[in-house]
């Protein structure tokens, strides 16, 4: 079989792209549901042969589908949106994508329960999730992902926000662009050096032609709005309104969970991940640094967990058993 692409619509009119890999062979009863990271798209899984944790799974035989949520990759506005300029955030991603991605992919499935795996930003999705519709997951899987509410804003960090905001349109819409802030965030001439700039990737463990690719097709802008309520909870300003409230429902989560960190990552460091696992109560919680200390060849960033030169094999094998054992 070959891989497919088909698109689920949204109530609010977004047409969501979900990539299709059929297991070869077909193995296993579950299928995995993989979801991206901020700014990111399907790329950061699946951005070639080799660093494709979808087509690893695929190859071990599980039917798997890759979703890109609104706004990434070759997911679709509206057209109306596009004169309305209708900001979105974190909530949207939750209450207008989920249930589209999982209507559009339970007409294929029979509406088994699946394997929910999310890189980053895409395992807050699936966190929050599993604390409203639980028995929906056979087993739940991040990579890079923190307990928002225990992350720190460091000098860096601040910079980038504060060029977030200054670079943004003025419009109502405000997307981020990503590549521009990266661009004013030093003095590297390289945007792929940026992106390996000890923030979104450990470029010593990430090969050039991945990093460039990277840069040029793996990064979407980011509406302002999403930025601005991720930075709210980091300070604890978020109120009533905060998106992120499933941070305190956690004990909900009935699913078995694997929480991978890496070794140096500074968007998800290792204490913000291990404080998420700490957070769960499932009956099967199980973390992971990933780096020289834990016996790994090489410190581990944040995009480099997916699509680092080590990580097919020491990443994805780790990632699939864990998965497979929950079939």
């Amino acid at each position: 079989m070959t891989d497919e692409l088909f698109y689920a619509q949204t109530a609010d009119g977004h047409a969501l792209a979900i990539h299709y890999y059929p297991g070869v062979p077909h193995r296993f009863r579950h299928p995995v549901v993989m979801l991206h990271g901020l700014a990111a798209n399907r790329l950061n899984l699946d951005i070639d042969d080799r660093h494709s944790v979808a087509r690893a799974a695929q190859e071990r035989g599980f039917d798997v589908y890759l979703v890109e949520l609104r706004g990434a990759g070759l997911s679709r506005r509206p057209a109306e949106e596009a004169r309305a300029n209708r900001p979105w955030g974190f909530g949207d991603h939750l209450s207008g994508d989920l249930p589209a991605i999982l209507a559009a992919i339970a007409d294929r499935t029979e509406g088994r329960p699946f394997h929910a795996f999310g890189h980053s930003m895409g395992g807050m999705v699936w966190m929050a999730f599993a604390t409203t519709r639980p028995r929906e997951l056979r087993s739940l899987t991040t990579v890079g992902t923190p307990l928002v509410g225990k992350l720190k804003l460091q000098t860096r960090e601040r910079r980038l926000l504060g060029l977030a905001r200054r670079v943004a349109p003025t419009q109502a819409l405000k997307m981020v662009p990503v590549k521009k802030v990266l661009f004013a965030a030093g003095s590297v001439i390289s945007l792929s050096a940026k992106l390996a700039d000890g923030i979104l990737l450990n470029a010593r463990n990430t090969d050039d032609d991945v990093m460039a690719r990277m840069a040029k097709e793996g990064v979407n802008d980011v509406p302002l709005q999403l930025i601005l309520e991720l930075e709210a909870k980091m300070r604890g300003t978020a109120g009533a309104a905060d998106p992120f409230a499933y941070e305190s429902k956690l004990e909900e989560v009935m699913a078995p969970v694997l929480l991978l960190s890496g070794s140096i990552d500074r968007i998800a460091p290792k204490e913000a991940v291990l404080a998420l696992s700490r957070e769960l109560r499932s009956k099967d919680v199980r973390y992971r640094e990933m780096g020289l200390a834990s016996g790994e060849r090489t410190d581990y960033g944040h995009g480099d967990l997916l699509v680092g030169r080590t990580a097919p094999d020491e990443i994805f094998p780790v990632l699939l058993d864990f998965i497979e054992e929950m079939d």
